[in-house]
């Protein structure tokens, strides 16, 4: 007589993401936080994407009937650090992982900012504000953006906060000259130049450049950005 064996399948990456997303909406403030530091520990040790997935999607569901019961997930796992260093059997100190190179990290910064600003754009000229970019604008962005993300990326706070105003303040000077460089290119580079994008065109290319950049963080798993 032979045994039956009950073969359970386990989930995809992208079945546990969905459930992640899910979860996600349902953390307190400060459990978001800690999940948003935790993954940055994850990133210095190395982990890629799917890893961490898997590794959020067995956390989350005990954090989520926890915190029913007032517990913070820092109470359930120790601070980011501590419990990433559990994860790997070491030391409470992660190890460093090095950056990606610098012009992965200056493709995903870039494709960032510009895809943020098309998003904004489109926002602003669907509300009546009429903000538009234009085709030089945007190739401007997508040259000095990859820097500017690099640039805040240096002076992320660690998980103790230290050093947070600084990077409040690099981040909001940084953002403020690059704001104004951009009004300023709006301003003197001719219309017929600089061909304007209108809303559906600016939502369509701000989502593309977004999605690029998500896409591409995942395959080459790009480490070092804070985005």
């Amino acid at each position: 007589m032979t045994k039956q064996h009950i073969e359970q399948t386990e989930p995809t990456t992208e079945e546990m993401q969905q459930e992640n997303e899910k979860l996600y909406q349902q953390l307190t403030n400060k459990n978001e936080d800690y999940m948003v530091k935790l993954n940055r520990q994850l990133d210095k040790y190395g982990y890629e994407e799917s890893q961490k997935i898997a590794i959020v999607n067995q956390m989350l569901p005990v954090i989520v009937e926890e915190q029913a019961n007032h517990n913070l997930a820092r109470s359930i796992y120790g601070s980011p650090t501590e419990a990433v260093a559990k994860m790997n059997q070491q030391s409470e100190q992660p190890r460093e992982v090095e950056p990606s190179p610098t012009w992965q990290r200056y493709l995903d910064g870039s494709l960032l900012i510009a895809g943020v600003f098309m998003i904004i754009s489109a926002i602003s000229q669907y509300i009546g504000t009429q903000t538009q970019v234009g085709l030089i604008s945007l190739l401007v962005l997508l040259a000095l953006g990859g820097a500017v993300v690099i640039l805040i990326s240096q002076y992320a706070p660690d998980e103790n906060n230290k050093g947070f105003l600084k990077y409040i303040l690099v981040s909001t000077v940084t953002l403020s000259v690059l704001m104004f460089f951009y009004a300023t290119l709006e301003m003197i580079i001719p219309r017929r130049i600089n061909i304007l994008f209108g809303p559906q065109l600016a939502s369509a290319i701000g989502a593309s450049l977004l999605t690029l950049k998500w896409f591409i963080k995942s395959k080459l798993n790009i480490r070092g950005n804070i985005i």
